[in-house]
């Protein structure tokens, strides 16, 4: 299947802004099963720097600086992705969730592939005692990984609501 991708950002400032930086997370990346045909990014107006890198996991990053005064930003990015995925395993048949933990937490990686960056905390994202016991229900004894994950990702869907106002860019 070819995916024709199109995503718009806009920005309004009351009053206008004299210079801008940026970081965009906005073009996709080749992987397996996803071929990446084309993309790009149109902005206005024009930066006057701007420079695309892979971050530790492969995702494509551009990072660009507008020194224009300006009242309005508007980014617009494109893609054509070709999607060929193999079918998910059956989920009753994926191995026992401790056997899997156990494997993560033996793997000597540190590379981007590795389990590491979702096992440990991080200086960020510690360890919360109440979200752990919520997610413990969905993972019995001996219960299947993805069985599992399908179940938390379903529990997470009906019980929580997305609250806008719960944070903002201060």
């Amino acid at each position: 299947m070819i995916y024709e991708v199109r995503h718009v950002t806009r920005y309004r400032y009351e009053p206008p802004v004299a210079a801008n930086r940026c970081t965009l997370r906005l073009l996709p990346r080749t992987i397996d099963g996803q071929d990446v045909l084309a993309s790009g990014l149109e902005i206005k107006p024009r930066p006057t720097e701007m420079d695309e890198r892979a971050d530790v996991f492969g995702n494509r990053i551009v990072r660009m600086r507008i020194d224009a005064m300006h009242r309005e930003l508007t980014i617009r990015s494109t893609a054509k992705v070709k999607v060929e995925r193999k079918p998910p395993p059956a989920p009753a048949r994926t191995s026992a969730w401790e056997d899997v933990a156990s494997d993560a937490a033996a793997s000597p990686s540190l590379g981007a592939d590795s389990p590491a960056y979702g096992l440990y905390p991080s200086r960020l994202a510690g360890i919360y005692e109440p979200i752990t016991a919520y997610a413990r229900t969905s993972f019995p004894h001996s219960a299947p990984i993805y069985e599992a994950a399908l179940d938390l990702n379903r529990r997470i869907n009906v019980d929580f609501a997305y609250d806008k106002t719960a944070t903002d860019v201060y």
